[in-house]
Parts: C-alpha cells; sequence; structure tokens
C-alpha cells in the first residue's frame, strides 16, 4: 500500500535527519520527491502528526521540535520503559521464550558499543546503545511498550540531531540565533551583538530556545560496558529482579 510506503520513507527520512526539525513539507513536493500521488502523502503525514513528529501550519506541515521540558519527560518515561521491558525479557528468558539468535544480536550491539566507547566515539556508542535497548525491547514480548519506545525514540532523535546542529554552526562560528531573556523582553544573540524585541513569534521562540542548555554530543555513562555486561547478564540468566535493577542504574545513571 501506497500510504505506507510514503510513511515509512517519510519517518525514516525525518529521523535520519534529511528534514530537519523546522523543515516545511508539502504534499505537493513530497509526492513529487516519492513519486505517487498526494493522497497517500496526505495520510503519511496524518499518521506523522499522530507520531508526534510533524505538526500543522500555515503552509503544509513542519517537521516539530519538542521543547527542553517535553523532551526532559520524554526522557524520564522512557527510561521507565526500559527499566519494564529489560524485566520483561529476563521473565521471557526465564520461562523460555527467547531465542539464543535473540540474545546473541543484543551481546552484538553491546560489543558495537564498547568498541566505540574505547575508541572514544561517543555518536556511534549511542547508537549502538540505542540499538541494543530497541533489542531488549523486542525480547520483552510487549508490541505496546515497544511501539511507544520507537515513537519517543524518534522524537528524541530529532531534537538530538538538532542540537547537533546547533552545536556544529556554533562551533563554526556561523551565527546562531539564542534568546535570552533580559527583563521583560528577550535579546536575539548573533555572537556578541544582540538586539532587544518586545516580541517574539511562537514558532521563532519555540524553535531557537528549545535544547539551549541540552548537551549535544549524547551523553554515556562512563560505566557504559559493565552496565550492558550487567543487563545482558540479568537478562540472559533469567533473573527479572537483577535485570530490573541493572535497567533502572542504567537509565538514570
Amino acid at each position: 500500500m501506497q500510504a505506507n510506503a510514503a510513511y515509512t520513507r517519510l519517518r525514516e527520512a525525518i529521523v535520519d535527519g534529511q528534514y530537519s526539525a523546522g523543515s516545511r513539507l508539502t504534499e505537493v513536493e513530497l509526492a513529487d520527491t516519492l513519486g505517487m500521488s498526494r493522497t497517500p502523502v496526505r495520510e503519511a503525514l496524518r499518521r506523522l502528526a499522530g507520531d508526534g513528529l510533524v505538526r500543522a501550519s500555515d503552509r503544509g506541515v513542519i517537521v516539530d521540535l519538542m521543547d527542553d521540558a517535553e523532551a526532559r519527560h520524554a526522557r524520564a518515561v522512557r527510561a521507565a520503559l526500559d527499566v519494564l521491558v529489560t524485566e520483561l525479557a529476563a521473565r521471557r528468558q526465564k520461562a523460555g521464550e527467547i531465542s539464543p539468535a535473540a540474545l546473541r544480536a543484543a551481546e552484538e550491539a553491546a560489543a558495537d558499543a564498547e568498541a566505540a566507547h574505547r575508541h572514544g566515539d561517543a555518536d556511534a556508542a549511542y547508537q549502538h546503545d540505542q540499538r541494543l535497548h530497541r533489542q531488549i525491547a523486542e525480547m520483552a514480548g510487549n508490541p505496546v511498550a515497544l511501539q511507544m519506545l520507537d515513537r519517543l525514540a524518534d522524537r528524541l532523535e530529532v531534537a538530538r540531531l538538532a542540537a547537533d546542529s546547533r552545536a556544529a554552526r556554533a562551533a563554526s562560528g556561523e551565527n546562531v540565533v539564542k534568546l535570552v531573556p533580559v527583563g521583560a523582553g528577550l535579546v536575539v544573540a548573533n555572537g556578541t551583538n544582540g538586539v532587544h524585541l518586545e516580541a517574539v513569534p511562537d514558532d521563532v521562540t519555540s524553535v531557537a530556545s528549545a535544547y539551549e542548555e541540552e548537551h549535544a554530543a549524547p551523553v554515556l555513562s562512563p560505566d557504559l560496558v559493565e552496565e550492558h555486561r550487567r543487563l545482558l547478564a540479568a537478562i540472559a540468566a533469567g533473573q527479572p529482579a537483577a535485570a530490573w535493577l541493572a535497567a533502572r542504574e542504567h537509565a538514570h545513571g
């Protein structure tokens, strides 16, 4: 079905950063890019809006970006779900419901994360860590939790890429709009210069101020390798309580 294909391709393009946060998308342009009619594209955009990846605007839709408060809430929910699915995976392993191949795949993701961590590649280590968490979620056998984790992961990845992009522009000396509260107004700071504004449009405020205090680079625990080892050991041994504790320490460490 074309609508499903359009949804999959657009979702991947957004999460991969081909359409960055704030990008305006129109049915006509997307239909031309995908080689489809506007009808499946329209349905795909509706689904993406339901996922929180895009939102309606005056002309088409915009790739959405969570503000910092929403991102904090999303990370808290995701951490809780990671703990839940790790415990569930251990319970299923105890019941003999997880295949050796699934455990090996998780171990390979952890090994890849360890190698990247050892070589100082934080971005690759982060991606492999995310891959490991999704494989654990698959082993948990709870499709609702998996769906929620996927949706949260997509939105958080859009936010992470936006933060990375802003950090890269700042590092290159490019002018980056930054809103700083001054009295009752805002100062739009470009480098060392600033111009006082009495009012700022909502869209500008939400996009420019989002992730102002967030780290652009992935933040990984210095004990990442040991935490992964404990997670996988508890799951492989079928120990739900140990898996829950290891996942909680990893999520909040």
